[in-house]
């Protein structure tokens, strides 16, 4: 993030729950990354190690366009977690 000129991310709480809701959620924490457009690309149930080399590697291909999103199928699980709906 640091490349990027990215020194904090906003936190977004979802006090109401329906985020959750919409988002089909079956666990916490949730991680979901949209593109630029909007679109959901990439997804990670749990907590990550974010400094990891494979996580950086990850983040940085998404970054680059370098994965598709559900416009063209579903989006991708972070690191092999748990299926997605």
């Amino acid at each position: 993030m640091a490349k990027q000129g990215i020194a904090q991310l906003p936190l977004y709480n979802d006090a109401t729950g329906e985020a959750t809701i919409q988002l089909m959620a079956s666990g916490l924490p949730l991680t979901v990354v949209v593109n630029k457009e909007g679109k959901e690309i990439a997804w990670l149930i749990g907590p990550a190690d974010w400094d990891s080399p494979g996580m950086v590697a990850q983040i940085e291909a998404l970054m680059a366009g370098n994965v598709s999103g559900r416009a063209d199928g579903p989006a991708i699980a972070l690191e092999g977690n748990v299926t997605r709906p």
